[in-house]
């Protein structure tokens, strides 16, 4: 008899060893709890940072417009019109200058003006209508983020 108590009280001492922690599940289960509040804050957070840059951008101006009277350093005052896109402002005629023979030397119809305030602007393009330079403009802001509309009067 003792032979069938022995084995049955050993494999009872070991049953009641390996009893389940619930206190472990519930300190594993609080932890994965609060990563998973951690994750969903980080998510809401870059929602909103992503949402608020869409509105900043949609409540910008996409293209500034500038009226301004100017005259012509160099080019023909036959490619200026009502809405002119200028790529870059310059204080330094030489620089001005040098901007204005590439655009001249990639086939722009580019014309170099300047203002009232001896500032020089390189004008790449010329439109009658706003719509149009509106839309010139927003192509080339992606490969000349200064980009702006003068509209001469």
């Amino acid at each position: 008899m003792i032979r069938f108590f022995a084995p049955l009280l050993a494999v009872l001492l070991l049953f009641s060893c390996c009893k389940s922690n619930e206190k472990a599940y519930q300190v594993a289960f609080e932890k994965m709890k609060e990563k998973d509040n951690e994750l969903v804050k980080m998510e809401q957070a870059d929602l909103l940072a992503d949402t608020s840059e869409k509105l900043i951008k949609r409540t910008t101006p996409i293209n500034l417009k500038i009226k301004e009277s100017v005259t012509v350093v160099s080019g023909n005052i036959k490619n200026l019109s009502r809405f002119n896109i200028v790529l870059k402002n310059f204080i330094n005629h030489t620089n001005a200058k040098s901007l204005y023979d590439r655009m001249v030397k990639e086939g722009h119809p580019a014309v170099l003006v300047q203002n009232n305030k001896q500032e020089y602007r390189v004008i790449v393009e010329s439109c009658k209508y706003e719509f149009d330079a509106d839309r010139i403009a927003k192509e080339l802001k992606n490969t000349w983020p200064d980009v702006w509309i003068l509209v001469r009067y």
